[in-house]
């Protein structure tokens, strides 16, 4: 298995390990009001750097490919380098879901960063498509023969 797949498995398992974690462990304990006023805060900063962060990573991730573009595909460093970058830029929004959750002492509402983060990364699986010839091999059209 290529270490882009391996990398991408251990972050999809990270991400679907934190939300069983808050699921089972079910820690319902009576929290400060700054606690909970501090789970708030950190909810919506994970939501403000999922907004952020996703457009910025896609971003940077083409970037690099453009920067390792050799001929008519993506070399192999440059794939393996931005998709480490994507996926690192992802986690941000996931850990602070997985805080805020966690201080809060319940699933919902501070998993739901965490559960788009998620998405993303199964959306994102690395097939290595950018690593193959990307150049059409148009021919010149056969004719048809017309009666």
């Amino acid at each position: 298995m290529p270490p882009v797949k391996l990398i991408w498995l251990a972050v999809v398992s990270a991400q679907v390990f934190m939300l069983l974690f808050l699921g089972v462990s079910g820690q319902r304990f009576e929290t400060e009001e700054p606690a909970q006023q501090l789970a708030g805060l950190l909810f919506m900063v994970g939501w403000v750097a999922l907004v952020l962060v996703v457009p910025i990573a896609y971003f940077i991730r083409n970037q690099i490919y453009k920067a390792h573009w050799r001929q008519d595909a993506v070399s192999d460093e440059g794939y393996v380098q931005a998709n480490l970058i994507f996926f690192a830029l992802l986690e941000l929004p996931a850990i602070l879901g997985f805080v805020s959750a966690f201080i809060e002492g319940r699933l919902l509402p501070g998993a739901l960063p965490m559960a788009v983060v998620l998405g993303l990364l199964l959306l994102n699986y690395p097939h290595g498509r950018p690593k193959l010839d990307a150049s059409p091999r148009l021919g010149v059209p056969e004719k048809r023969n017309e009666r």
